[in-house]
């Protein structure tokens, strides 16, 4: 039902792709660091514990953010 779509226009697709995954890392972090901030009342040990378990959230969505591209990626490319 669609056209094959060209070599340059899949290159296009992916370029578009790998910036909204970007925007999506960049969000990720502004939460990560807003989380941080809303921390600073707790005592110095639940500021760590609380510091590294953001870090491991951030980590986590930012793979799945790297994953979906990944994945996207390859069915652009075909």
């Amino acid at each position: 039902i669609f056209p094959v779509l060209s070599q340059e226009r899949r290159e296009e697709f992916v370029k578009l792709a790998r910036q909204k995954a970007e925007e999506a890392r960049v969000k990720v972090r502004l939460l990560r660091q807003k989380a941080l901030k809303d921390i600073k009342h707790l005592s110095q040990n639940e500021q760590k514990a609380q510091a590294k378990y953001q870090q491991q959230l951030t980590d986590e969505h930012i793979a799945l953010i790297d994953k979906a591209l990944a994945s996207k990626e390859k069915t652009i490319l075909g």
